[in-house]
């Protein structure tokens, strides 16, 4: 798996340096340990087409294309949190198998711009904001 990792230690990217680095990755791992409430790092490489592995936890649970849904039986990428091991070889499976990594990556940017897309999120906005001011 070390062969894998860049790990990065930045205090602030801005936009372009973000989709640089998110677009150039074969995956983003996020190993949440946390019931995080929202995951826009998550959002933001699926919207790139980075596949994402990680934790089960918080709004992960929502956010990331699982099997459950429809996508490979043999692949979850979503992993108990403090399970390195299952992490490891979920990493190394996405990695490994070329056709699995095209088909999640084409499948977690297709997921991110449907349902968080900026015409789908503006929409809900002006929706949200007639009811409130009605």
């Amino acid at each position: 798996l070390e062969e894998y990792l860049l790990l990065l230690d930045l205090d602030e990217v801005d936009l372009k340096g973000k989709v640089e680095l998110l677009s150039g990755a074969k995956a983003l791992l996020s190993p949440i340990q946390w019931e995080e409430p929202f995951g826009l790092t998550n959002i933001e490489a699926m919207a790139v087409g980075t596949p994402v592995v990680t934790t089960d936890c918080g709004a992960f649970r929502e956010i990331v294309p699982r099997a459950e849904r429809g996508f490979w039986p043999s692949f979850w990428p979503l992993v108990p949190a403090g399970r390195w091991d299952l992490l490891r070889d979920t990493v190394n499976h996405l990695l490994t198998d070329v056709s699995l990594w095209h088909h999640y990556s084409i499948a977690v940017q297709e997921r991110a711009v449907r349902i968080y897309g900026h015409e789908v999120v503006g929409a809900q906005l002006r929706e949200a904001d007639g009811r409130f001011l009605g």
